[in-house]
This record gives C-alpha cells, structure tokens and sequence, in this order.
C-alpha cells in the first residue's frame, strides 16, 4: 500500500498543537477548570510542576513531587511550553486550603521551548498544609494542580535516580503524574423500591458503562490459527487452548490442506477466502507474529523516523499490521472492512486461556490516567472525552513512578489511558521525560523565563504495575508491539512486554499501536488526525455504548474517512499521518 502523492519531511508539524484537560480538584477559592481550557488550540502547555530547588550542574528540578518535608524555605513551581504566543499572559494563584498566598503573573516573550518558575518563599518558610496551584491563561482558569508540605519526604523524586532511556529513544508518545483528582468511586446500587416476583425486575441490568462488556457472539466471529505451530509451543496444554478457540467462534487452522501459511503473502489470501465464505462481523486471530505472520505494511513516514530509530535495530520501513486481513474490497486506503483481534501469544497457555475465556469482566466505574507531564496539552482531549463517561483518576510523570501507582486506582479502574514513551525492544517499560531548566539570564531567575528541553527520561510504568481487568488504551510508541527483535530481550513474553503482561493479568481489551506514534492537535469534535485522533473517536464509541472491538472499527474507518478529506484539502501531511494511524493500532484480545 502506498499513497498517490510525495512523502515531505515536515513531520514536526504534525505535532503542531495539542490539547489539555487538568481534572483536578481545586481549593475552596479555585475556578474549577473548564471542559475545554483556553490554551486549548492557542498553546501547547505542561502540566504545573514542583520542586524544591533546581540542579545548577544540569538544570533537572530537585525533588520534584507533590509531597514535600516540613521545614522548607521555598516552594518552586515550574510551567513550561512547547509553544506560546508572544504576549499571553500567564498567570499563577496559589492558595493555602482557601487562603490566598501568592499571586504572580508572566508575559511570555520566547515562544517556543521556553518557561518560568514562581517561587513561594514566605518569611520563616512553608507552612505546612495542602497547596492548590491555578494557572490563568490570558485571566481564564486553565488548570490546577495541588501538593502537601509536611509530614512526607520530597516525591517522588529525585528524579535522575532512576534510568534513563538510552539514547535515541523516540519522543512521541506520553506520561501522567501524581495524583490530582479522587479516583471515581463505583456507582452506588440502585435503591430498594418495590419487592419484584417475576424477573427481569430493576435494577437487573447494569446501568450503561458498568458491568461486564459483552463479547461478540461466536457465529460472528472467524478465528483463526496455525494448529500444528501452536501444539510445538504449547505441548500437552495445547488441546486445551484448541477447544477454548472453538468456543469463541468458527475455528479455522489456515495450514489445514497441508500448505504451511508462514508469511503474510500466504496468510492473507486464505484468511479472506475464509471470511467471504461466512457471515462474520470479526476476525480473532489466536497466536503472535510465529504462528500467523503480521502484515508488513510500508510505512509512509519512514523516510522522517529514521533518524528517530537510530541505535535501535527496528524497522523504519514497514510497521506490523493485522488490517491487511480484513481488506476485503482493496480500497484506496486498505481499510479493514471488519473488525481484527488478535491474541498475540504462540506459547503461554495462561495467557491464552485468560484471553479465550469469558470472565473479564471489568470493574463498574472509574478511569485512570497517566500522562507525560510534558504532554498535558495533548491529551486534553481524550481526557475530555473519557471523563464524559467515567470520573478520571489523572497523574502525571513525573513525578508519578512505578513505586506510586500502588496507591493510585490504576489497578481497580475500569478504563486506563496511557500516555508515554516506549520503544519496541524494551518493552518492560513506558517513560516519561524530566524537564532540563536553563535561564535565559542567569541574573534573573525568579522572573525571567528559562530555555526548557528534554534532560532526561525516567520509568513511569513498569512490568511489575501491569494489572487491569478493564479496558486498556496505551498512547505509547510500540506499545502494542510484541514480535521478537535483534537486540536483547529478543523475545517479548509476559515477563518483557507490559502488553502481554496486561493481557495475562485479564485485561479485556488492550488497544495500542505497532509504531512509532503522534500526539496531534484535536478536539473532541474534530480533526481526527494521528493517534491522538484515534483515541478520541475510539472513546467516543464506548462512552456512546459500543462495545470496544467496535468502537476500535468505528474509529478505523472513520480515520480513514479523514485520509480522504486531509487530500482533497491538500494537506498532504495529515493523510500520511492517518495512513500510518490507520494500520498501526491494533486490537489485542477476545472480541
């Protein structure tokens, strides 16, 4: 597959401008932030940030965090931008419960890469107790984030104490960060009326967005597999995963007539003789990249990620695909005519029968978020979107680690949105970036601004956190990849790849891409360009009700749907961003 027109290289304008939404609980004397803040289109913001000094050697916040010790002389907050026009003005409340204790505002001057601090410095030092800081954009509230002195060491933090990514790990993707708003609580049951004798009575459905998710009904569903590839791998258990495929839906070995189907060129064509034969509405595909192949769809940014690649031994040129599959009339744009799942595991019978079985059921409320707190701005509207259906549980990181999220509602929450880097070899891991700070003038510090850049990237989620029985969306690069690779760990299993992992723990529906990805400036209403894109249509689609194999086919298609409209206006960039989108998210899991 490849577009009709020349690839430029103007890739950093596709990260252009992104969105934000802080869903945080301000003081009593706090605005509450708004569904849409007002840098939202005007501005790429980070998340408010604090710390208690910065490292003169290397400009890395010290201590950064959201708890802080007793007995402290200063408070820094830290924003920063990746953009900012000329002239705004931003503006910093910060309150002590409802109590006024600073107030400050800033002219942005450098429009890009740049920041500022406030400093809280009172007389005698901070008082203990619990912060609220608002930020103002051009005098309208925009977000708010809170921290406690007393009582608690600085954290998370230091930061550098923790590896960093090496280098030439791509930026693209995102982290969330500590605490800022009360995870939701399940829905209190419905209140006793009148005894009811003959069922169904109230209160015996569950209320839309709780209770389990169905999965699509077995004469529905085509599955298929590699038979004799998966008894090698499995041995003695391998009956046992055979029998819970064929519960699933229509189980079809694709080597059956003696043909070893090995390659995607062989796969596909039996795979789509087999879907035209039957009424189905989804394909299962049971089995990782060594029993029936991914695709290897051309890549139509890969002549600009190359450089992104370097010391890494990935492929820039295609990326994997299960779309190929389902492309049943070869449109333009190969675009799945039906929905694609995959269970990407040839040898974990657990893994397997966890995924094949119907008892992932998903708690009844709540979502959590974590988000690369350089990326607040951009996933403002998938937290728009998320938070219209479930109350989101948001963190940012940092200074958000994997030694914090036990106290999160991560692991209890029915739909989880990742935000953060990743890579397609170590896959144990998503990171989030440490902001650097380099004044522009050294001798104005506290007021003047500061030259930002990335300093460092740190682990935010990592393996041992990988846990959920609800539904999982990772805004990661590679987030959903799970083929071997050349340089070590070669093979990715559940003890190496938090996507796996996710799935052996019970997570429903794990959804994600095979790639490098984009973040893009979208609304919840539009353009539906890049990941970011994706991820708003496919949240849409199930706080609307859909179940989320066809929420994920519904975002699909209408990506596509917006590949036609970025050519017929010439914008030639966003089409090959949504060509990329379209075939690198992928489904994992039981539809």
């Amino acid at each position: 597959m490849s577009a009709t027109f020349a690839r430029p290289r103007r890739l950093a304008a596709l990260a252009g401008l992104l969105l934000a939404l802080a869903i945080v609980a301000p003081g009593p004397s706090a605005a509450q932030d708004p569904e849409e803040p007002p840098s939202l289109g005007q501005a790429i913001l980070y998340h408010l940030t604090f710390a208690v000094d910065i490292a003169v050697e290397d400009g890395l916040p010290i201590g950064l965090g959201s708890r802080f010790p007793s007995d402290l002389p200063y408070i820094v907050t830290f924003l920063g931008w990746d953009y900012a026009p000329a002239g705004t003005e931003l503006r910093l409340r910060l309150f002590e419960g409802d109590r006024l204790v600073l107030d400050e505002a800033r002219v942005v001057g450098h429009e890009n890469a740049s920041g500022v601090i406030f400093l809280y410095a009172p007389e005698g030092g901070v008082p203990d107790g619990t912060y609220t800081a608002q930020l103002d954009y051009n005098g309208v509230p925009d977000e708010a984030a809170t921290f406690e002195v007393g009582g608690a060491e600085s954290g998370p933090g230091p930061l550098p104490g923790e590896t960093p990514a090496p280098t030439g790990t791509p930026a693209p993707t995102e982290t969330p960060a500590p605490t800022e708003t009360p995870g939701g609580s399940p829905s209190p049951g419905a209140s006793p009326g009148p005894a009811c004798e003959t069922p169904p009575c109230p209160g015996d459905e569950p209320a839309p967005g709780t209770g389990p998710i169905p999965y699509a009904d077995p004469a529905e569903v085509l599955v298929v597999t590699r038979e004799a590839v998966l008894r090698e791998k499995l041995g003695a258990r391998a009956d046992e995963v055979l029998a819970a495929a064929a519960e699933t839906g229509d189980l079809h070995d694709l080597d059956a007539d003696g043909t070893a189907r090995d390659t995607p060129e062989a796969a596909i064509p039996e795979v789509q003789r087999l879907l035209r034969a039957g009424d189905y509405r989804y394909l299962l595909i049971v089995g990782n990249d060594d029993t029936v192949p991914y695709a290897r769809v051309e890549n139509p940014l890969a002549e600009d990620e190359v450089a992104d690649l370097a010391g890494w031994e990935l492929p820039a040129d295609w990326l994997p695909s299960d779309d190929p599959y389902a492309d049943l009339d070869g449109d333009t744009w190969g675009t799945p005519d039906l929905a694609v799942a995959r269970i990407p595991s040839s040898e974990d019978a657990d893994l397997l029968l966890t995924q094949l079985g119907d008892a992932n059921v998903p708690p009844a409320s709540g979502a959590f978020a974590l988000v690369n707190d350089k990326r607040r701005s951009q996933a403002t509207a998938v937290l728009e979107v998320i938070d219209d259906s479930q109350t989101v549980d948001l963190h940012f990181a940092p200074p958000t680690g994997p030694d914090d999220l036990a106290a999160t509602t991560q692991a209890s929450a029915r739909y989880t949105y990742v935000l953060l880097h990743g890579i397609g070899v170590t896959t144990d891991a998503w990171l989030g970036d440490v902001v650097a700070w380099h004044p522009y003038d050294p001798e104005n510090i506290v007021t003047g601004e500061w030259q930002v850049e990335v300093g460092a990237q740190v682990n935010a989620f990592t393996i041992d956190s990988a846990g959920s029985s609800g539904v999982v969306d990772v805004g990661a690069c590679y987030g959903a990849w799970t083929l071997d690779t050349v340089q070590e760990p070669q093979h990715k299993t559940a003890d190496n790849n938090l996507a796996l992992r996710f799935l052996r723990s019970g997570t429903r529906s794990f959804i994600a891409d095979t790639h490098l990805s984009y973040s893009v400036a979208v609304t919840p209403q539009g353009p539906y360009i890049g990941r970011t894109g994706f991820e708003v249509l496919l949240w849409q689609g199930i706080g609307a009700g859909q179940t989320p194999i066809d929420a994920f086919q519904s975002a699909k298609q209408t990506i596509a749907e917006w590949i036609d409209i970025a050519v017929s206006e010439g914008n030639v960039d966003a089409a090959l961003l949504n060509i990329k989108t379209l075939h690198e998210m992928v489904y994992l899991g039981r539809p």
